[in-house]
């Protein structure tokens, strides 16, 4: 008799044990089940497919989310979640790490000379691909390109870049390149521009698709990337600017710039200093531009007077009525209307 109850005890324990394990695989089969409908969207079959269970199942388990406070629409054929429980959502409001927070964390990335720089960066990439609510951070075909870069450039290949739009140029055309390093948190890539003869910066978000070449580097002596400033400009010379900011744009300013932090100084009540060498007048006037009235400038003069001439563009570009003019409103240059 001893005998007997000492077996149905070991035989309780391991139903125990099996009820346990089952029950975890459902919650990692609902896990999976949120992770594909919250991003891109599945049918039941798609479903069944990804997570290895049968189409039976995903129904029931579609319904035990919907029972749980789950919004899941259907469209079509395809699933997708429209809205997530209060609590759910406040758990991952607390756990998650902010865009914000993820754009500080790739500066500093950014900044390091490490070795292991690139990898972690395209991590970060990936891994802000989407917010915790579901809107897309960074685009979808911008990180297909950073990750064929980052192949291309672990194998020393040449590559294409498919229909690259160029601000400076104003043109869209392929360029033959052999990129070498990552900028700007993966958002810009330096490359040796194999027709130009010279070392360049292309926006990653500006190429319509990378094309890996056969052909292995060819020029690997000239990868000498230009140094940049905090406002991811590039030059070999180095121009001391000094602002006196209001509270407001010293704000804007550690937002849109995390690095700057390091740069700014309290000064009086409310006030702020900034100082920092940059290496082009451009990319820091364009952010003063914008709040002219919340900054001063203390030095260089050479930054006032960009400022100065670009105001008086802008006058003479708007020194007539617009509606004068209504073909202007579809090309920035009159003469193309002519």
């Amino acid at each position: 008799m001893k005998i007997m109850t000492t077996f149905a005890k070991t035989k309780t324990m391991e139903q125990i044990s099996d009820t346990i394990e089952d029950k975890k695989m459902k919650f990692d089969s609902l896990l999976q089940i949120l992770a594909l409908i919250s991003e891109e969207g599945y049918s039941i079959e798609g479903i069944a497919a990804k997570t290895k269970i049968t189409e039976r199942t995903a129904y029931r388990y579609i319904k035990t989310l919907k029972a749980c406070g789950f919004g899941i629409v259907r469209k079509n054929k395809t699933l997708f979640l429209d809205k997530v429980p209060k609590t759910f959502a406040e758990i991952a409001e607390k756990t998650s790490i902010t865009p914000k927070e993820w754009q500080l964390i790739a500066d500093a990335v950014e900044a390091s000379d490490d070795p292991l720089k690139e990898g972690v960066m395209l991590k970060i990439k990936e891994r802000t691909n989407k917010t915790s609510s579901g809107q897309t951070v960074i685009r979808k075909q911008e990180n297909i390109n950073i990750q064929h870069l980052s192949t291309a450039i672990n194998g020393k290949k040449q590559v294409i870049l498919k229909n690259y739009s160029s601000s400076n140029s104003k043109t869209i055309s392929d360029r033959r390149v052999e990129p070498f390093a990552f900028r700007n948190g993966n958002h810009a890539v330096i490359c040796y521009d194999v027709d130009k003869k010279a070392v360049r910066t292309f926006k990653t978000a500006r190429i319509e698709s990378v094309q890996i070449c056969p052909e292995d580097w060819k020029f690997e002596s000239r990868h000498k990337a230009a140094q940049t400033d905090l406002f991811g400009m590039s030059s070999d010379t180095l121009i001391p600017v000094k602002l006196r900011l209001n509270m407001r744009a010293a704000n804007l300013l550690r937002e849109e710039f995390p690095l700057s932090e390091k740069m700014i100084r309290p000064f009086g009540q409310n006030h702020f200093i900034f100082s920092s060498d940059i290496r082009d007048l451009k990319g820091i006037g364009r952010f003063v531009m914008g709040l002219h009235d919340e900054i001063e400038i203390i030095e260089p003069k050479e930054l006032i007077l960009f400022l100065r001439r670009h105001a008086e563009r802008i006058m003479k570009q708007y020194e007539e009525p617009i509606m004068k003019h209504p073909k202007n409103l579809s090309s920035p240059n009159p003469k193309e209307n002519s």
